[in-house]
């Protein structure tokens, strides 16, 4: 199931009658909704799609911004769980909590990632650095001079320099001395910055699906990965290539997308007959190799029956040839 919707509508709002239609849909199939869950990000949130969600009584699971929940991004390492997700065998940690959502109780994960915990510590680590560098440089050799000289103006340009939080709550600028004589000193918060490296690599979610354990939750809502990877294959040149786009009205626009799912739906059942035989291949390697076979016609005379000979092909080619039967169209 795929619908296309105007650009200039904002996902929130489109989102909202989006419950109502999947019910509709499923119902029109002879299929349960209760049976659906709704795996969605946090720019998809509003009151009314929750309302109609729980109204339907659709499962859902969803992302919540770390902003409305501070608390929990202050919960002691201590007290999480650790456990092994399905399938990657990824090590993940989590905190089992309830809160009040959109008017209703609701089952909250806050998951921990180790590995993004330190690489994202990293990252901060080196744009801390980098801040604190360019400011010192900034003021080399303009403090003291000329519209530098005012303790107020050169304070007002620091905190612009420093920016936002967190890195407002991190680098400490003091600024010494009086008009026309002044010393600058940039240092580093290292209890603010532990507090806040203690907070990344942390997702929010919540659910409504009470009996699901949670490595199903956390498992579940990373697989939004598939339909991810589903639009950046459409996009991308070398796959389908939804763009550009040479049409202006809505039914065509409509039509051109409903052609390029349906190619995404033929890769997919390609990809997969490939992968019962053993013969597993991304959209972009499938595509290429299956374009790199070339067929020769060859008469050697004109009442001859033709000769169907294959060009060199790569030994990935020569695979999907031999295990898609391709053969079998030179005979025909």
């Amino acid at each position: 199931m795929h619908e296309t919707y105007a650009g200039n509508v904002q996902d929130a709002e489109e989102f909202k009658d989006v419950p109502q239609r999947i019910a509709d849909r499923l119902l029109a199939l002879g299929r349960d909704p209760k049976r659906i869950t709704l795996v969605f990000d946090k720019g998809n949130h509003s009151k009314d799609a929750f309302t109609a969600i729980d109204e339907i009584k659709l499962g859902f699971i969803a992302s919540r911004r770390n902003s409305t929940h501070k608390d929990l991004l202050h919960v002691p390492r201590d007290e999480f769980t650790k456990t092994i997700l399905p399938i990657t065998k990824k090590a993940v940690e989590y905190f089992k909590t309830t809160k009040k959502i959109y008017g209703k109780d609701r089952i909250l994960y806050v998951v921990l990632d180790p590995k993004k915990q330190k690489k994202y510590a990293i990252k901060f680590g080196e744009k801390l650095e980098k801040k604190v560098l360019k400011i010192k440089e900034y003021f080399k050799d303009r403090l003291n001079v000329k519209m530098w000289s005012k303790k107020k103006t050169v304070e007002e340009k620091l905190k612009s320099l420093v920016g936002k939080r967190p890195l407002a709550d991190v680098i400490i600028t003091k600024v010494l001395g009086s008009d026309g004589n002044m010393t600058l000193t940039v240092s580093i918060d290292e209890k603010a910055r532990k507090t806040h490296e203690a907070t990344l690599g942390r997702t929010i979610l919540f659910t409504n699906r009470e009996v699901w354990t949670p490595e199903a939750i956390i498992w579940s809502y990373r697989e939004q990965y598939i339909v991810e990877h589903a639009f950046r294959d459409m996009k991308s040149p070398a796959v389908i290539a939804v763009r550009p786009m040479y049409h202006h009205a809505d039914t065509s626009i409509r039509a051109h997308v409903f052609l390029c799912v349906i190619s995404l739906l033929l890769l997919s059942l390609l990809r997969l007959k490939l992968a019962r035989k053993s013969v597993p291949a991304s959209y972009k390697e499938l595509l290429y190799e299956l374009r790199s076979i070339h067929a020769l016609k060859i008469l050697t005379s004109p009442k001859a029956k033709p000769l169907w000979r294959l060009e060199k092909i790569t030994k990935n080619a020569s695979r999907f040839f031999r295990e898609l039967n391709l053969r079998r169209l030179l005979a025909s």
